[in-house]
């Protein structure tokens, strides 16, 4: 038989093969609900984001639905959704201007990030072939995340430097 020691063991788990009526049922891990609830939930959503005709600029960015918790960040998720401190989302809904402070092009997320000169410093110790990687492979390098936070947090001042300029432009005039 088995260790010496373990005969009343080993009796009881034959005896146990020869019982054929006796049927064992286990209750799902809690693991297994989880996942098993995160299957029910995803599959419609990614359906119906599939079949959206919104948010097409995100859809670039993140094409697969995900129940993992996301940790928000104010400079990244501008870029994700193509809001915020961007010139051409300020433009479509605040009426101001949507060209770019360096006055060449419209001030959307493209320009500003691989092409607009005032920003050439944060894109220097980018790795070389970045002009040709994608928006979504520059915000998954962890060294291009961070210099693209820095920049649009100077973006941010930049902006909010004029916007109190012009008030108190406003202020003085009347």
């Amino acid at each position: 038989m088995g260790n010496f020691g373990n005969e009343h063991a080993d009796q009881l788990a034959k005896e146990a093969t020869l019982i054929s009526d006796e049927t064992i049922s286990f209750v799902p891990s809690r693991n297994q609900i989880r996942n098993e609830g995160n299957k029910i939930i995803k599959d419609p959503w990614q359906n119906r984001w599939n079949d959206s005709k919104n948010a097409r600029w995100t859809k670039n960015l993140i094409d697969k639905v995900n129940v993992d918790r996301l940790y928000g960040d104010f400079y990244i998720n501008q870029i994700l959704t193509a809001n915020g401190v961007f010139r051409e989302h300020q433009a479509r809904f605040f009426e101001k201007t949507s060209l770019c402070l360096c006055g060449q092009e419209t001030g959307s997320v493209l320009h500003v990030i691989k092409e607009c000169e005032i920003w050439t410093s944060y894109r220097k110790n980018w790795p070389s072939g970045w002009q040709l990687m994608s928006l979504k492979d520059l915000i998954n390098n962890a060294n291009i995340r961070i210099s693209l936070r820095r920049l649009l947090h100077e973006l941010l001042i930049k902006e909010l430097d004029l916007l109190s300029s012009f008030s108190e432009t406003d202020v003085s005039r009347h």
